[in-house]
């Protein structure tokens, strides 16, 4: 009888950590060279030396790989329409409350307003997470904007409101697209990353390679997995730190002010009245 899949994930997030003994994946009823196999294909290498079974090259990138490095349940798909469509309609069959959702190729990826948001399957992390957070619905709309901040600063990136992880030039190297399931509420965070291009994706894009952040992709879903699921008071601190345009001349919606903050409900100040959507252009640097 095969293995199940939920004991050799086990087993990998034990691996992942430190070696086990060959007999032990034996008696589990794995097979080391199967296991082996089957990581190698996703850039991975496991070593067994004496009834001790390693994992030695980590930086793979795969389903089982990524199963093991990351805490939430891992959805693995080489093709998919969006992340986002797929993680809404697991929530909803399935009732899944966390999650993380991991496509390689989109074919109809969505983005903020309507735009398609397309992915290199070699070269970008799309991913969407499935998160339950103890907050009302009314504040779950802080979420993207405090999960962004944060990786942001892990990164030494900078945040554009509301969505767009950026370079100090103001070049967008990743952005997000929250959606709210149900009124639990359940969030679903959607997120994609410019990663290993080595050419600028369009004249206003960048990539880790091209910043020189030394970063892979799974590397990177553990960074957000920790920020997304991570305890927090969900203070909007870190993103006025982050904020690139604060305090400069910006456009939003066909109008031009100072952008003079951001209000705790995650509204944009431009000369202090409250925006809640748009896109920001920046006018003139007045630092």
């Amino acid at each position: 009888m095969p293995v199940s899949n939920i004991i050799k994930i086990d087993f990998l997030r034990q691996l992942y950590h430190e070696p086990v003994r060959h007999s032990d994946l034996k008696e589990a009823g794995i097979s080391y060279e199967d296991l082996a196999e089957e990581l190698s294909k996703e850039g991975c290498i496991l070593e067994n030396k004496q009834d001790v079974v390693s994992w030695t090259n980590k930086s793979g990138f795969g389903p089982l790989c990524l199963s093991a490095m990351c805490e939430k349940p891992v959805f693995f798909a080489e093709e998919c329409t969006s992340t986002n469509t797929w993680a809404r309609e697991t929530v909803l069959q399935e009732g899944v409350t966390e999650g993380i959702f991991v496509g390689l190729k989109q074919t109809a990826g969505r983005g903020r307003m309507g735009r398609d948001w397309s992915s290199d399957a070699e070269q970008s992390l799309v991913v969407s997470l499935v998160v339950s957070p103890p907050l009302s619905v009314e504040k779950s709309a802080l979420c993207s904007l405090v999960w962004m901040a944060d990786i942001a600063k892990a990164l030494d990136l900078h945040v554009k409101w509301p969505n767009d992880l950026i370079t100090a030039e103001g070049k967008k190297v990743g952005g997000c697209l929250t959606e709210l399931v149900d009124s639990k509420p359940v969030i679903i965070f959607g997120l994609g990353v410019n990663v290993g291009h080595t050419t600028a994706p369009l004249e206003t894009a960048s990539s880790f390679v091209l910043e020189g952040i030394s970063m892979e992709r799974s590397a990177l879903l553990q960074l957000v997995e920790k920020v997304v699921f991570m305890p927090r008071n969900y203070s909007l601190d870190v993103w006025r730190e982050r904020s690139l345009y604060m305090g400069q001349k910006i456009r939003v919606n066909n109008t031009e002010g100072i952008m003079t903050g951001i209000r705790d409900d995650g509204a944009l100040l431009l000369d202090d009245a409250p925006i809640l959507t748009g896109d920001v252009e920046l006018l003139e640097d007045c630092r």
